[in-house]
């Protein structure tokens, strides 16, 4: 969860030092968990690729209205002898 709420918050800003200090607190989180005994360090790796997998994911399918891609239109078009459709994506 730690690395998925970093990734989130280096993504949302602009920057490098507040990232850093996402991850850097991400880091130290996962190395208290091994440190405790409550995993394995190939669990940890394993998490924070999946967190950061999903918060990247997240932020991608939430992005404001002016950085996503215009939606996509359907044109009805005349053409000889009837009418056609024009898609545009």
């Amino acid at each position: 969860m730690a690395w998925a709420v970093a990734s989130v918050v280096a993504m949302r800003t602009e920057g490098w030092i507040v990232p850093t200090v996402a991850y850097t607190l991400a880091t130290i989180v996962a190395f208290d968990r091994v440190n405790d005994g409550k995993h394995f360090i190939a669990d940890v790796f394993a998490g924070a690729a999946i967190g950061v997998s999903v918060g990247r994911f997240v932020v991608g399918r939430h992005r404001p209205a002016e950085e996503s891609k215009p939606p996509v239109t359907v044109a009805l078009v005349p053409i000889p002898g009837g009418i056609g459709a024009r898609l545009v994506f």
